[in-house]
């Protein structure tokens, strides 16, 4: 704000002051005429010169802090300036002498010198400092510059030395790997060659052995006499196994036109036996759904689900004139055939063209329709005369393929009535879910299946959107000016003198403002360059001090690296020496491997000369062999037991052996998948199904069904165990799931003249504890030791019991010892515990059972015996 007396607005009078008495002082101008503005006022001053009657009261202070302020000051009105006047020089004259004020000095001056000098020396000290400070720093810039190239050039050599380690340490690992694999092939080849070379001599035996028995064998052939009734003597189907068992199971045969035997299963019960079973469907873990190669050769477990095969068909029924016979079961258990007086299969060539003859039974005749009690000739379909057909061969006379459709392969005639190998549904008797009557139907007996329908749906859902926000803007806010305004003043009289006056003392009072301002702005000027030199200065040192730490940081990076380099070459160093190391390894390494390799390059052609002449021996000895069986006798087949059928066939089932001193085949079953297989099976109870507690002559000779409950007899076991030494395992299983078994290491009786004294070795394994032998009961009543106990029956009593019969008590044959902690041949009951409140009652532990396992009145779920050469593996 500029004060008032700069404002042109003002102009410049003289005025004289006059006091009035009792009143405020008033101002008498002296040129009233003649003013600034070309008026003349006599005014009040209020508050400058004395107090203003009414109600302005304001003082000076008041009018310079509000003149910018008060809003009651109007800023419109002008105003004028005026100065009082110098008082009269005659009036001053008059007045008392007073001695004027002395002038200032030439000290002021002085000092202003003094103070400027002094400025400008800090001015040029700090301009030379300033000077020295970038020299300095220059210096520094050049020196971390050069540590900068340095460290550059070290981490680039360092760079390239380590790539060259790591390269090197590559090739050394690969080096390594490479010995490591060399000397596990070494050692391998080693291995096979060692191998091949017990293996070659292992074979030649077996090969000296081969010829040793295909000499015996052909002399065995060569005196037997010819069969009596020529070719009828032949097992030919299972009408002939009958002739010389009646169990069910799986037997050998041998078709006319066939080297080797056909196994198949015979069902020897079902309307006086003799049946050869040719497909059975159970309970669907067979797929049925095949191609024309497997129903060919025939697929499935014999003792389970299966079809015999196409091929196989052909060849048994065009030896002679057979039947079909067809059993069929529902969900509820209702059984009920359909048979054909005959039933032949064409060759390959005719693609297995089916021939029937007239139906009887009671499921309806779905096969050649001759009997459908419906009127529509669609469900009249004769499959008499169609061919096969299968999923990749079509010959059903359809547009489309029925074998895909209805999952099966089957003589369909556009396309069915009976579906036998259809897809197996175990929906419990329920309609099955399907779009076709794909399933095992008989359509003449329960009619076809009509599937369920499904339906699907779609959950959509709609995405939301989101909404955006506004921004609002705000005005600038206003500013005010305020104006001070001074009270009302009288009016003045212009005066031209006056205005002269005010002119030249404007002059004046410029000049000397104009020099006043002119020493501000050089004041002003050195202390702002003295303020930026200094912050100039400041900030020179303290970059001065970062380049020193940045160049002390520099230098130890130099050294490091340095350190590294030098560690670098030295590793570099044992790199490239343990690189030359592997490499004369590895070739040392190549050279024995390939000695090996020509060893047993050489090893296996000789392998391969005496294995094929192994298998050539075998193949005719296994041909010498089914036609010394073929004839009926084996003397020296050398099959003795399943150990030895298991060379033969690795399947579960029914085997004939020939025992020594046996004349004929003796059928067991064989375990061939139980820990390595090869056991013969000696005596199991599954169900119930056979009832053991039996005479002295049953269980001499033997009872039961070889596929399900047997005994294998007691006269058999004998001949059996005579040939070598055979160890015993009893596997036991009980009404939870849970499975145990107890292991003997040798198992052996004596004849019938001893009454089949037993004796047994060593409880060697299991987790059933030992019941036979008491070794590690925990009770001496308990301790019942079966070893060199005689076999009792219910009809011959050889227990050491003074006071019961232990066999007729406890329902079974068995080597009881007063009495029994094993019960193997006991009555067979259908829950666990028995005995007890809501159980069968019995006063006697009679059932199945295995004291050290379950204790007494347990009855066992299953139990086998079977028994196998102690010295097989």
């Amino acid at each position: 704000m500029r004060p008032q007396w700069e404002n042109t607005r003002y102009s410049t009078i003289s005025a004289d002051m006059k006091a009035a008495p009792n009143g405020p002082r008033h101002v008498q101008f002296a040129e009233p005429d003649t003013l600034c503005d070309g008026t003349l006022r006599t005014a009040t001053l209020p508050g400058s010169f004395g107090r203003k009657t009414g109600r302005d009261d304001r003082t000076r202070s008041y009018y310079r802090s509000n003149w910018d302020e008060n809003e009651d000051i109007d800023p419109t009105v002008r105003l004028t300036c005026f100065q009082i006047a110098e008082p009269d020089m005659k009036e001053i004259d008059k007045s008392p002498e007073k001695k004027p004020h002395p002038q200032p000095s030439s000290c002021r001056r002085r000092l202003r010198t003094m103070c400027v000098v002094i400025l400008w020396v800090i001015l040029l000290g700090l301009t030379g400092f300033t000077a020295w400070l970038y020299f300095k720093v220059d210096r520094l810039k050049m020196e971390k510059t050069r540590l900068q190239r340095k460290v550059v050039g070290g981490a680039r050599q360092l760079s390239d030395l380590q790539d060259r380690t790591d390269k090197l340490t590559q090739e050394k690992n690969v080096l390594e790997k490479r010995l490591n694999g060399g000397l596990k092939d070494f050692a391998e080849l080693k291995n096979v060659t060692w191998l091949l070379k017990s293996r070659l001599e292992s074979v030649a035996g077996d090969l000296g052995e081969k010829s040793g028995t295909l000499k015996v064998v052909r002399e065995r052939i060569n005196s037997l006499t010819t069969c009596d009734r020529g070719d009828d003597c032949l097992i030919r189907d299972c009408a002939d196994v009958r002739t010389r068992n009646k169990l069910n199971g799986v037997y050998p045969t041998w078709p006319k036109n066939v080297s080797s035997a056909l196994y198949v299963y015979c069902d020897q019960t079902t309307q006086g036996g003799g049946w050869t079973v040719i497909q059975r469907r159970v309970d669907g873990s067979v797929d049925f759904f095949r191609n024309w190669t497997d129903y060919r050769d025939g697929f499935g477990d014999l003792n389970d689900e299966f079809w015999l095969g196409n091929e196989n068909l052909y060849i048994i029924t065009s030896q002679k004139m057979y039947r079909l016979r067809i059993e069929l079961e529902d969900w509820d258990g209702i059984r009920k055939y359909a048979e054909y007086s005959f039933m032949s299969v064409d060759s390959e060539m005719e693609d297995y063209r089916l021939r029937l003859g007239a139906y009887v039974g009671n499921a309806g005749d779905s096969m050649s329709a001759t009997n459908t009690t419906h009127g529509w000739d669609i469900f009249k379909r004769n499959l008499n005369n169609m061919t096969f057909s299968t999923k990749d061969r079509d010959n059903d006379n359809s547009l489309d393929s029925c074998a895909r459709l209805y999952k099966g392969g089957w003589w369909y005639n556009s396309c069915y009535n009976a579906n036998l190998n259809g897809k197996y549904y175990n929906t419990g008797g329920r309609a099955y879910d399907s779009d076709l009557q794909d399933g095992i139907e008989w359509f003449t007996w329960k009619g076809w299946t009509v599937p369920w329908q499904s339906g699907m749906q779609c959950i959509c859902a709609v995405p939301e959107e989101e909404d955006k926000g506004r921004s609002d803007s705000r005005g600038e806010p206003s500013y005010e000016l305020k104006c001070l305004q001074m009270g009302d003043h009288h009016d003045m009289a212009d005066s031209a003198n006056t205005s002269d006056k005010c002119k030249r003392r404007k002059v004046l009072y410029s000049l000397n403002n104009h020099r006043h301002r002119l020493r501000l702005c050089c004041t002003i000027l050195s202390w702002v360059v003295l303020l930026s030199l200094t912050s100039f200065v400041i900030w020179l040192h303290l970059r001065m001090e970062g380049l020193r730490t940045e160049k002390d940081l520099l230098t130890d990076k130099v050294l490091k690296d340095a350190q590294l380099l030098a560690s670098l070459q030295y590793r570099t160093g044992q790199l490239v020496s343990e690189k030359a190391e592997l490499d004369n390894k590895l070739t040392y390494g190549i050279c024995e491997i390939e000695k090996l390799q020509n060893t047993s390059v050489v090893l296996r052609t000789r392998l391969n000369d005496v294995s094929k002449d192994l298998t050539d021996k075998g193949s005719t000895l296994r041909t010498v062999r089914d036609r010394l069986i073929m004839l009926g006798g084996c003397d020296n087949c050398l099959i003795r037991d399943c150990s030895d059928a298991k060379v033969w066939n690795a399947l579960d089932g029914v085997y004939p052996i020939w025992p020594r001193n046996f004349t004929n085949a003796l059928y067991v079953y064989c375990d061939m998948s139980s820990e390595g297989g090869g056991w013969t099976l000696i005596q199991r109870r599954l169900d119930g199904s056979v009832k053991f507690n039996r005479s002295w002559q049953d269980y001499r000779d033997g009872f039961g069904d070889l596929a399900g409950e047997l005994w294998i007899g007691n006269e058999n076991l004998y001949y059996l165990l005579s040939q070598k030494d055979y160890k015993l395992r009893i596997d036991l299983e009980d009404w939870d799931g849970n499975k145990s078994f107890a292991e003997y290491d040798s198992f052996r009786i004596e004849s019938e003249e001893d009454n089949y004294r037993l004796r047994l070795g060593t409880y060697i394994a299991g987790n059933a504890g030992d019941s036979m032998t008491g070794g590690n009961s925990t009770f001496q009543i308990f301790n019942r030791n079966l070893n060199n106990m005689q076999f009792s029956t219910i009809d011959r009593d050889n227990d050491a019991s003074t006071k019961q019969n232990c066999a007729r008590q406890y329902k079974g044959g068995w080597w009881y010892k007063d009495c029994y902690s094993a019960n193997l041949n006991g009555l067979y009951y259908k829950v666990g515990k028995y005995g007890v409140k809501g159980a069968p009652s019995s006063p006697v532990q009679d059932g199945i059972e295995w004291f050290t396992w379950t204790g007494w009145y347990y009855s066992l779920k299953a139990v086998s015996m079977k028994v196998k050469p102690a010295a097989a593996l």
